[in-house]
């Protein structure tokens, strides 16, 4: 037996019961959890045991999100969502916004249905319900009761799942962006880093297509996470796609678009990467930098809008290439890796990266000369790396390790 074919273990899961009070007529809307909680409650055997989620009291779960999102623009939040429902609503057969005083849509002539959501002006990645802010607040909530069971191994968690909406790493401390409201996962860094005997320095991986740009920010503008705290985004970067430059949303993770070693970019130009080439970056940045820093909790944002058939990454991570990857970050921190939902919106996509990351946590640490031993497809997957990838690991570690003397003032990792 390999030391990887250990028995197997049951992982935590977290679900914002609540997050369908967040409901729009766009790809992050309700209809995503529920196949999701489907294809787990078909594993056989079940690998998983859910974790209480929703217990603090709103004063408490309040006093936590304000250590990231001052109280401000939590009001402000609730504020604009009453303003917009009571001054417009969006028809429920071509969502065109129409003032309230009207009866039927000024566009398309319908009366019914209504939606129950709003547009803010000026904006297409964003929509706002009654009660969005609940909504929020609850993904925050169980993001942290999750990572809370996995860090103080509860009824002996080992790892775990936090399925939750809106998701958050695009929202900064006081700007909300592309469906994100609050950044669960620096809500829950935060939370943990506060903890009576909590850990003491927390990895942050974000492997969703998007640079989770809110993330970087909140990080790089708050001396005591920075210290604390290891950002590294793998993500699609404005790149030459069928000849012409594409730019991809939000266009920010360059390698050299900040200073700090506690921030690592890997920027993927174009299109189609797949396992192999995320395994690559496992193996040349991501591990050796994660063992340096050596973490005692890792918090992944885990968007899956990267994996093969989702149209608006249009990358080709398969299910099992995302079982491997949570694998190896078992490996770095054994038994402490909550992943938290971010993106993922084609719902036959979803729902079985979901499942295979919960299986992968379930299985435990796996080393990289072991995955072609336990996973035949994966046979010869450094031979598929392409040299895109090779350049972006390349440029990553030189821009990491560069020197130390030179004008750039940068924080150590024993800072």
């Amino acid at each position: 037996m390999t030391s990887v074919e250990s028995k197997k273990r049951f992982v935590g899961l977290a679900v914002n019961l609540g997050h369908d009070q967040h409901d729009g007529k766009m790809s992050e809307c309700s209809s995503r959890i529920p196949p999701c909680l489907a294809a787990l409650e078909a594993q056989t055997p079940r690998l998983w045991m859910k974790v209480d989620s929703n217990t603090y009291s709103q004063t408490d779960l309040t006093s936590l999100v304000t250590d990231v999102h001052p109280s401000s623009y939590l009001t402000h939040l609730q504020h604009l969502s009453n303003q917009l429902l009571s001054h417009s609503w969006n028809c429920g057969v071509c969502t065109f916004s129409n003032a309230s005083n009207l009866n039927t849509c000024s566009l398309c002539g319908s009366a019914e249905p209504k939606l129950q959501y709003v547009i803010p002006e000026n904006r297409t990645d964003l929509y706002l319900c009654a009660n969005s802010l609940q909504a929020a607040l609850g993904a925050c909530e169980s993001s942290i009761h999750l990572a809370q069971a996995v860090w103080n191994n509860n009824n002996s968690v080992s790892s775990g799942f936090a399925l939750v909406r809106p998701p958050g790493h695009h929202a900064t401390s006081e700007h909300a962006g592309s469906f994100c409201l609050l950044n669960n996962v620096v809500v829950t860094a935060q939370a943990l880093l506060n903890q009576r005997d909590g850990p003491k320095r927390i990895l942050i991986l974000d492997w969703d297509v998007h640079h989770g740009d809110g993330t970087q920010n909140l990080i790089e503008n708050d001396d005591s996470l920075l210290s604390k705290c290891m950002f590294i985004s793998i993500h699609r970067y404005t790149g030459i796609v069928n000849g012409k430059e594409q730019f991809f949303w939000p266009g920010t993770g360059s390698i050299q678009e900040t200073f700090n070693k506690h921030i690592v970019n890997l920027p993927l130009p174009g299109i189609g990467y797949r396992d192999s080439d995320y395994f690559h970056l496992f193996e040349t940045v991501i591990l050796p930098i994660a063992h340096q820093f050596a973490p005692e909790l890792i918090i992944v944002s885990a968007g899956f809008d990267s994996a093969a058939g989702d149209a608006m990454g249009r990358f080709e991570v398969s299910p099992q290439g995302f079982e491997i990857m949570s694998r190896l970050l078992s490996s770095i921190r054994p038994g402490k890796v909550a992943c938290v939902l971010e993106g993922g919106y084609n719902l036959a996509v979803l729902p079985p990266c979901v499942s295979a990351t919960m299986v992968g946590l379930s299985k435990g640490p796996c080393e990289l000369k072991e995955i072609e031993i336990l996973y035949p497809e994966q046979q010869s997957w450094r031979e598929r790396v392409r040299n895109e990838t090779t350049e972006v690991a390349n440029l990553a570690l030189t821009w990491h390790h560069r020197d130390q003397n030179n004008e750039i003032e940068t924080k150590s990792f024993e800072e």
